[in-house]
């Protein structure tokens, strides 16, 4: 089985702050936070999902998920 390289992501917090377009606040309950999944969801390397309600809130494709670590790992 491959090593999931985007593994320290999981779990990790986002604040969403855009209005519109794909990370924008949970459709279901409006919160703004959600959590960073690496399970693959079809061609995505993983997805958001509402920390207050739980929904699916947007698909990550590996250019999103390359840039979330290499800021998680700038700020470490």
């Amino acid at each position: 089985m491959a090593q999931n390289t985007f593994a320290p992501l999981e779990g990790t917090k986002v604040e969403i702050s855009g209005i519109a377009g794909p990370f924008r606040a949970c459709a279901s309950c409006g919160h703004t936070l959600a959590t960073v999944s690496t399970e693959p969801v079809g061609t995505h390397a993983g997805h958001l999902t509402c920390s207050a309600c739980g929904h699916m809130t947007a698909y990550l494709s590996r250019d999103h998920m390359a840039a979330m670590l290499a800021q998680k790992k700038g700020a470490a």
